[in-house]
Parts: C-alpha cells; sequence; structure tokens
C-alpha cells in the first residue's frame, strides 16, 4: 500500500485498505489511517481524480471504553459518530461466501479502528471481541437479570 497514492497527510500513516465497499450506494475504497478513515471514489474519464470523504478518528464515539461499531452479519459496518453516523458495507464477488468474508472484513475493519481509537497495537491478531449485535443484545440482557 503505497501512500503517495493518496493525498493523506504527511504524519498519517495506512493501517487498513478495502476496495470493495459501499456507502449511500457508491463503490469506493475505504481507508484506515493512524488519524482517520478514509472513503475514496474514483472520478473521471480513466479514474484518475480522487474524492476523498474523512472522518476524523477523535469523532468515533466511545462508551465504556469500547469505540460504539456496529457490525451486521450481511458485513454491514454502522460507526457512531459524535455528530450522527456512517454506514459502510462490504462486499466480494465470490457469491457462495460473500455474507461470511464480507462479515469477517467488517470485524476486521471494526477491531483495527478500536485500536487506533485507543492507541492500542495488537499485532498477534486475536480477536479480544465479536462483534456481532445479536450476540451482544443476548449478553447484555442476560447480565441485566442477574
Amino acid at each position: 500500500m503505497s501512500q503517495s497514492n493518496y493525498d493523506l497527510l504527511p504524519s498519517e500513516s495506512i493501517i487498513l485498505k478495502s476496495e470493495s465497499v459501499l456507502r449511500d450506494r457508491t463503490s469506493g475504497e475505504l481507508l484506515l489511517t493512524s488519524m482517520s478513515i478514509y472513503f475514496v471514489t474514483s472520478k473521471g474519464l480513466f479514474s484518475t481524480k480522487r474524492d476523498y470523504q474523512r472522518i476524523p478518528i477523535s469523532q468515533i464515539s466511545t462508551v465504556g471504553g469500547k469505540a460504539q461499531i456496529v457490525v451486521q452479519k450481511d458485513g454491514e459496518m454502522i460507526l457512531n459518530l459524535k455528530n450522527g453516523r456512517e454506514t459502510f458495507k462490504f462486499y466480494n464477488d465470490d457469491f457462495i461466501l460473500s455474507g461470511q468474508k464480507a462479515q469477517k472484513e467488517a470485524v476486521k475493519w471494526a477491531e483495527a479502528i478500536e485500536q487506533v481509537v485507543f492507541g492500542e497495537q495488537n499485532s498477534s491478531g486475536n480477536s479480544s471481541r465479536m462483534i456481532i449485535p445479536e450476540i451482544e443484545i443476548v449478553a447484555d440482557a442476560i447480565g441485566e437479570t442477574v
């Protein structure tokens, strides 16, 4: 991933990139940097011009030491921000496993974003939490009844 291909700040470094992402029915690339999340779309006859939509990491809401990110089974990732929310949907062309692959990609993104939000570097790649809303809802409900 070459940083020179993107208009980033000098102090930013690319952490994660996905090319098959939808935002508001628009297809583009999603970049996670050390400071922001960018949704990048290409324009022009030869896709030489790029449009950047930036979400500063500081705008992601946190509650109880967790970034407020929801991942759906279909690969949709919802970022709850201090001033609203952004939804991204991961997809791929593998028709047999597309839902599972999209969900795994969304989980990978949610974990990486949380690490950037809290300044953590987890190089082991082990998931510290599953981000499936249905499980969290059930766990919260059980916790409240005990």
